[in-house]
């Protein structure tokens, strides 16, 4: 009698509400097709997001994959600088990841310290391993400054830091095809490595960017992407399409790289030294739209969108001009409109229309939300608004 009844809870899990508090309602899954109401972005990501500022996202991801598999092509095409080559001095790098290095590394060494490698051998083998470890510490690097500059960045919330960290990683291309130019101009006098080890630290920033904005939804190197796009694939095939948008974004981003990996060729032969002034430019660009973005959105000045320097104080400001701290205080109360002592994204947005904007409700919520909850409790706001009127005093 149990095994007849089954069918019939499982029905129940996919289409009745879930008591959350109930024992196992967490491990529910529901394997139906997408709700055909439902949009494309909130099977992505989930409701709650601000539409337009999700689509801009997503187009400058498709815009960096193509630019990612650009400069993997350039830097593979062995075009960029002129010889004699040798171990330490290549004239090629894969610079779109760093699997393949992390692995040389632990190769050579080994090869370094087996007890039959002659010292020529031992020499050969450190070089390459300290090529090796350079440049995926080089990638790290990049990765590391848009984590630096954006340490408390939530997903699908605009950093005030992430047009800045482009701005950075097209610096970084800049210099890397100004190096390659001066290389050329001295006949291959000088060692290649920093050519290479600037443009992997570029795309470690423009990576860093993107894995922070989406929680690692959008990703720009191959590996991961094809992973996601074939267990998603495989899901599909036993009836759960849940995550078919996700498969179509990763699906978009890695044709992109392809792309970008197809127009290197023709380019570097026309251009040759100079054909990473294209992807700085498009580093630059990308950036730029970050910038003008955040000052149409939230109604920036040009430094203060340019240099990160914008955050909650600004929205407080907006919602009170000339209340005191008491006023600010007070406030909460006001908006928490359900009494459960604490503020969601909801509830700022019932509270708050049409005095500020989605961003900058955002703003306020990543900064106040000290414990990463999702919400804001009283003392969070307490400790806010004690910090903004600290400062004014």
């Amino acid at each position: 009698m149990a095994e007849e009844e089954a069918p019939k809870q499982v029905e129940e899990l996919h289409h009745d509400e879930i008591n959350p508090d109930a024992p196992n309602a967490d491990i529910a899954f529901d394997h139906s097709p997408p709700d055909v109401k439902m949009s494309m972005l909130d099977q992505l990501i989930g409701e709650g997001t601000n539409p337009t500022e999700v689509r801009f996202v997503l187009g400058m991801a498709i815009l960096i994959a193509l630019n990612n598999g650009f400069i993997n092509g350039v830097c593979l095409s062995a075009m960029l600088s002129q010889g004699p080559f040798d171990i330490r001095n290549p004239n090629k790098a894969m610079v779109s990841g760093t699997a393949g290095y992390v692995t040389n590394t632990a190769t050579q060494l080994i090869l370094y310290l087996l007890p039959d490698t002659d010292a020529a051998g031992k020499e050969a083998a450190m070089e390459t391993y300290i090529w090796n470890l350079s440049m995926f510490m080089c990638y790290m690097a990049g990765s590391f400054i848009p984590g630096f500059l954006s340490p408390r960045a939530k997903p699908y919330s605009f950093d005030p830091f992430f047009g800045p960290s482009f701005i950075i990683g097209g610096s970084m291309l800049l210099a890397s095809s100004l190096l390659a130019v001066y290389q050329q101009e001295a006949n291959g006098a000088y060692g290649t490595e920093p050519i290479f080890y600037l443009a992997i630290a570029a795309n470690g920033v423009q990576n860093g960017v993107a894995s922070i904005y989406s929680a690692n939804l959008i990703r720009c190197t191959l590996t991961g992407a094809i992973t996601d796009i074939g267990l998603v694939f495989g899901q599909m095939l036993r009836g759960n399409f849940v995550k078919v948008a996700r498969a179509i974004v990763l699906a978009i981003i890695v044709i992109s790289f392809w792309a970008g990996g197809l127009i290197a060729f023709p380019i570097i032969r026309t251009l040759g030294e100079y054909s990473l002034l294209v992807t700085a430019g498009i580093f630059y660009f990308v950036g730029a739209l970050c910038i003008v973005y955040l000052m149409v959105s939230l109604k920036l000045s040009f430094a203060q969108a340019l240099t990160g320097n914008w955050d909650w104080k600004t929205v407080l400001k907006k919602i009170h001009p000339s209340g005191t701290e008491e006023d600010m205080l007070a406030l909460f109360d006001k908006l928490d409109h359900d009494g459960g002592g604490t503020l969601d994204m909801h509830e700022l947005e019932k509270g708050l229309a049409g005095q500020v904007s989605i961003d900058e409700m955002k703003a306020l919520l990543n900064a106040a939300d000290s414990d990463n909850s999702g919400d804001i409790d009283k003392q969070e706001w307490a400790d806010l608004v004690k910090e903004l009127f600290s400062e004014e005093g």
